[in-house]
């Protein structure tokens, strides 16, 4: 839930952290997770199936990519995690590998999601061999 109340905003960001802290490279805190709620929040609003049909060929990670880049949220989220990178084009830079990461992987993730629920309702259209053997016997004595 992207949305948790006031009053447990700061119980479920613990919570979340918690999770994530599993002894890996660096440590996920509060200024971690803002950047990426920061990020999922955008990138939901924009795949979504509207946004692709009206934006038809183009590139889908592109225009989610653009929107971070100018988002102040997602800048003043980055600048909270990365205040001790004083390099401003490796600053940049990482900040692009990791948007593009994050949009990768989530555009992929919604991609799959939407293929797979068309296999479904395609699986549910069409009837099982016994049924479709069954209805062609049926017509045949006919």
């Amino acid at each position: 839930d992207l949305n948790p109340s006031a009053e447990h905003f700061e119980t479920y960001r613990n919570s979340w952290t918690a999770q994530i802290n599993r002894g890996g490279l660096f440590i996920v805190n509060s200024s971690v997770y803002s950047f990426f709620r920061q990020i999922e929040l955008i990138v939901r609003k924009s795949l979504n199936v509207s946004n692709v049909v009206r934006l038809n060929s183009s590139n889908i990670d592109q225009h989610i990519l653009e929107e971070l880049s100018v988002d102040e949220n997602v800048q003043q989220a980055w600048g909270e995690i990365t205040e001790h990178i004083f390099d401003d084009s490796l600053n940049t830079l990482l900040m692009k590998k990791v948007l593009s990461k994050f949009v990768t992987l989530r555009a992929k993730s919604f991609v799959k999601f939407w293929k797979n629920k068309l296999e479904d309702i395609d699986r549910q259209g069409t009837h099982s061999l016994r049924a479709s053997l069954s209805a062609s016997r049926k017509s045949k004595k006919m």
